[in-house]
């Protein structure tokens, strides 16, 4: 299991689970270093468990970064 608060790239050394020693003795340390997958799309439904979430927790919710075009349309409206 994986402990909360595990941050992306962190190592986790699991003792004599490796590769057999060369010598037949015991086996080595297997590390795992922890890849976070971040989706790149939502559902509706996704983004507002995000932003609930985001709440509760007290963080500050920044809009998503708009395109080039977004932002000209709206500085001419």
């Amino acid at each position: 299991m994986i402990p909360p608060g595990t941050q992306p790239s962190q190592v986790f050394r699991i003792k004599h689970a490796g590769v057999p020693s060369l010598r037949g003795r015991g086996r080595g340390d297997l590390l795992v270093r922890v890849d976070v997958d971040v989706p790149t799309r939502l559902s509706e439904e996704e983004a507002e468990l995000w932003r609930r979430l985001a709440e509760l927790r007290g963080d500050d919710i920044v809009p998503p970064d708009k395109g080039v075009m977004s932002r000209l349309r709206s500085a001419f409206q």
